[in-house]
Formats: C-alpha cells, structure tokens, sequence
C-alpha cells in the first residue's frame, strides 16, 4: 500500500484539530439562530395573514351586499328605462303614422296651381341657360377678349330657381300643406315669381354695334 503523500498527512492534521472543530460548532450554532429566527418570523405572518384575512371577511362581505343592492337597482332602472323606451317609440310611431295620412290627404287636395308652378320653375332651368349671352372682341394681338357677359346673372337665377324647387316646393316642402284660397296662393305664387333674379340683357351700346 502507497505511503500517504505530505499533503494529505498535512490536511488530515489540520481538520482534524480543536480549530476546525471550533470553526464547524461556530457554523451550526449560527445557522440554527437562523433557522430559528426565521420559524419565529414565520409564525408571527402566518398570525398577520389570518387575522388579515379574518378582518376582511365582514368588510367583504358588505361590499359584495353593496355590489348586489346596486345591481338590483340598476335592473329596475334598467326595466324602467326599456319600458319607457318602448313606449315612446309607439306613440311616435303613432303620431309618425297621423302625421303621414294627413301629408298624404293634404298633397292630394293640394292647388293645381303648384303642381303647375313646379313644373313651370323645372322649365325655366333650360329656358335660362339659353339665354347666355357675351360680347367679344379680337384684340390686334389676335387673342379673343370678353368684354360683357351675362353669365353672372344666369348663375344667379338658376340658383334662385333651384333653391325654390329643393326647399319650399319639394316633395316635402311646406307648400304643399298650406291652407291658402285660391286668390291668396295666386298672389303668394306670383310675389314668389318676382323674387326670382332676371337674365342680365345685353347692354344699349353692344347691341347698338352689333346692328351696325
């Protein structure tokens, strides 16, 4: 059998001796006051957690009381508010439906006189464009120069008289359901008629030029 080498018979002298027994007591004894230490704080959360938990459990309980009153609160309300809702919207269909019937009743016995007045203003759309009107001069630099034209005007009467036709005289306008006698509608007709803007005419002096 090999002879132990020095090292070895060194080390086994070392550990072997009071200090390392000393050094290995000193370790034990440090870590069991950890261990106790740490048993004793243990216990003292695991208190803590219980009696947190056994406070809560009233504070709980109410908030989830209170959590169930309101939901109950807000089904009623909830009801009530369907409820209302429902009925709104059958006495606006009602009213919706009379409404309509008397529309209906009122456009069927309507004047001829508009019936005829909107055809007359869809009319004069045509009949205005045709009236467009310029005078133009060729300049001695051979360019084409507008010296008058009405288009200004024409723009004017064409918006007058789409206005009329998408407003007061549409399918749903307010004319339709007035209650106007016959000589009263003719007069308003006609009052209506003279708010409408003139074709410009070509000026005196152009017409004068072109005659000559």
């Amino acid at each position: 059998m090999a002879s132990t080498s020095i090292v070895d018979r060194i080390a086994e002298r070392i550990f072997g001796s009071s200090l390392a027994i000393k050094v290995e007591r000193e370790l034990a004894d440090e870590a069991s006051a950890t261990r106790q230490a740490q048993a004793a704080e243990l216990v003292t959360l695991e208190a803590q957690l219980s009696a947190r938990v056994q406070a809560e459990v009233p504070v709980r309980g109410a908030a989830a009381a209170d959590v169930a009153a309101h939901e109950a609160a807000l089904k009623v309300a909830r009801g009530h508010a369907d409820d209302r809702e429902r009925a709104y919207r059958l006495e606006l269909w009602d009213l919706e439906q009379r409404r309509d019937r008397l529309k209906g009743s009122l456009r069927w016995t309507a004047s001829p006189q508009i019936a005829a007045f909107v055809a007359e203003l869809r009319a004069l759309l045509p009949a205005t464009f045709d009236q467009r009107d310029a005078v133009v001069e060729r300049a001695v630099d051979g360019r084409d120069y507008v010296r008058w034209t009405n288009q200004g005007s024409i723009i004017a009467r064409v918006d007058a008289i789409r206005s009329l036709i998408s407003n007061e005289f549409s399918e749903a306008g307010a004319m339709w359901y007035e209650a106007l006698d016959e000589a009263t509608l003719t007069a308003w007709l006609d009052a209506v008629r003279a708010t409408i803007p003139l074709v410009e005419s070509r000026p005196r002096q152009y017409r004068l030029e072109a005659a000559s």
